[in-house]
């Protein structure tokens, strides 16, 4: 069944969600403040908590 189409009422079902692993977001150290690298930390560490 399409997850897009209504089940009747009564019936479940999990719809499994779409795993991003990348992005389209370069990173550069050289020109990173430190709220960046803060942020790339967290960031690192939401992934790996993901996985």
């Amino acid at each position: 069944m399409n997850p897009m189409e209504h089940k009747k009422a009564g019936e479940s079902y999990k719809r499994r969600l779409p795993v991003v692993r990348s992005e389209d977001v370069e990173f550069s150290a050289e020109a990173a403040d430190r709220d960046d690298l803060e942020a790339q930390k967290r960031a690192d560490a939401a992934e790996r908590r993901q996985r």
